[in-house]
């Protein structure tokens, strides 16, 4: 249901994983809501958009944010 990545890290150690929502999760969403799944390539083209977004850090920053408030 979810796909998980790694981001790599130039200057070396490691990023924490980033959890989106894989295929099987999507076509689950999509068949929840009565709509068809997206296709396969078009899936993977979001997931690849989302991980080059200059606004990650943001989204990500945000989330923690809420995430917090939630303790």
């Amino acid at each position: 249901m979810l796909w998980r990545t790694q981001p790599y890290r130039a200057e070396g150690g490691s990023k924490p994983f980033h959890y989106l929502l894989g295929y099987r999760g999507a076509e689950l969403l999509a068949a929840q809501r009565g709509s068809a799944p997206p296709r396969p390539a078009t899936h993977a083209d979001r997931l690849r958009r989302i991980l080059e977004s200059p606004r990650l850090a943001h989204l990500l920053g945000v989330n923690q944010f809420f995430a917090e408030l939630g303790e």
